[in-house]
C-alpha cells in the first residue's frame, strides 16, 4: 500500500517570489499598506474608548454650569449684578473725565507759594480763561 503524502496549503509561505520589480512594487505597498491599516485601526479605538471619557467630563462641567446659572439667577445676584455696573459705569467715566480735566493743583500752589508768609488768605478763587 502506497504511502499517503499529506495535503496541505501552507498560506504563511510565499510559494514563488517575485521576480520583477512591479511585482516586489506590490508586494511591498500591501505590506506596507497592511500595517498602515493595523496602525489607523488602533487609532480609531484609541479614539473611541477615549471618546467616553471625554463625553462623561463634558456631561459633568454641563452640570455644575446649569448649577452655577440657577445660583446666579437668583434676584439677590441680580441686583448685585446691577450695583456692579452701575459701578463700572461710574469708574470710567471718572477714569474719561479725570484723563481729559486740567489740573490746576499746580498752578494753586505756585500762587499760594508767592503770596508773604505773613497774610492770611480768607478766599482765593481761580478761573482758567
Amino acid at each position: 500500500m502506497p504511502s499517503k503524502i499529506p495535503k496541505s496549503i501552507n498560506l504563511l509561505n510565499p510559494v514563488a517570489a517575485p521576480e520583477d520589480m512591479w511585482e516586489k512594487l506590490y508586494d511591498w505597498l500591501f505590506n506596507f499598506g497592511k500595517y498602515i491599516l493595523i496602525s489607523v485601526e488602533a487609532v480609531v479605538l484609541v479614539v473611541f474608548i477615549a471618546r467616553f471619557s471625554l463625553d462623561r467630563q463634558n456631561n459633568d462641567l454641563t452640570d455644575q454650569i446649569n448649577a452655577q446659572v440657577v445660583t446666579l439667577e437668583q434676584p439677590k445676584y441680580r441686583l448685585d449684578e446691577v450695583k456692579f455696573k452701575n459701578f463700572h459705569e461710574l469708574l470710567k467715566a471718572i477714569k474719561k473725565v479725570s484723563d481729559t480735566q486740567q489740573i490746576n493743583s499746580t498752578v494753586i500752589t505756585s500762587i499760594l507759594d508767592s503770596v508773604p508768609a505773613y497774610l492770611d488768605l480768607q478766599n482765593i478763587s481761580y478761573s482758567s480763561g
